[in-house]
């Protein structure tokens, strides 16, 4: 407990010198300054020989309370509780903090743009003979790649066209032969299952380009 006017205003410069270091980020943290004006509110409120407890061990109570139920004498106000933000997939826009530069500058907006690449479903005609059996009930809706791109303005076209267009190429159908992709993953198949059989490089080697038989290789001097 303090009783002493100047502890009082001890506390109080310290609560105005927290405000002033939190006032750049007034936008990311609404609720901490409004909880930070509220205790400044109270404290400069107190009469000059009311004492008041000290703010680390003000009983704080737990976030689950339920609105209007008593807190530290007072009721629970939840005005500016808006619940939980839902992000619809399309284009926003929203101001971007640079946390690691000075204080109150902000960067450019950040654009976030969704594009759906269709697939043709003649590209990949095994997937008529499986869309209506168990298990494949995710082929009823139409093969389709969702790409999302969030960047400044200046660059989210750019960006976006750039993966599409990466994209677009990998979904071209290839020969078995030319399929990198899945030659590697019938590899790691076979690492997992234990069947993997490596080629020796010296089966690919004819008799007459072995090591063992160039004439260019003398053997050893004995010393006899």
């Amino acid at each position: 407990m303090w009783a002493s006017s100047s502890d009082r205003e001890r506390y109080l410069a310290e609560l105005l010198a927290e405000r002033q270091k939190l006032a750049p980020f007034v936008q990311v943290l609404p609720f901490c300054t409004r909880l930070l004006n509220q205790e400044i509110l109270r404290a400069s409120s107190l009469p000059p020989n009311q004492n008041f407890v000290e703010p680390e061990r003000i009983d704080h109570g737990s976030p689950l309370r339920l609105a209007g139920q008593p807190m530290n004498g007072q009721a629970m106000d939840l005005d500016a509780w808006s619940g939980i933000q839902t992000e619809h997939l399309g284009v926003r826009q929203s101001p971007s903090m640079l946390w690691n530069s000075a204080p109150g500058v902000v960067a450019s907006p950040v654009v976030k743009k969704v594009v759906r690449i269709d697939v043709p479903v003649d590209k990949y005609p095994n997937e008529d003979k499986l869309r209506d059996k168990p298990g494949y009930e995710h082929l009823n809706d139409p093969l389709h790649v969702l790409v999302e791109a969030e960047f400044p303005p200046d660059i989210v076209d750019a960006r976006l066209n750039q993966a599409v267009a990466i994209l677009e190429d990998l979904l071209k159908p290839v020969d078995e032969s030319m399929d990198y992709y899945k030659k590697q993953q019938l590899r790691e198949l076979a690492i997992l299952n234990g069947t993997l059989r490596e080629e020796s490089p010296s089966s690919h080697l004819s008799p007459s380009v072995s090591p063992f038989n160039s004439t260019g290789m003398k053997r050893a001097k004995t010393g006899r």
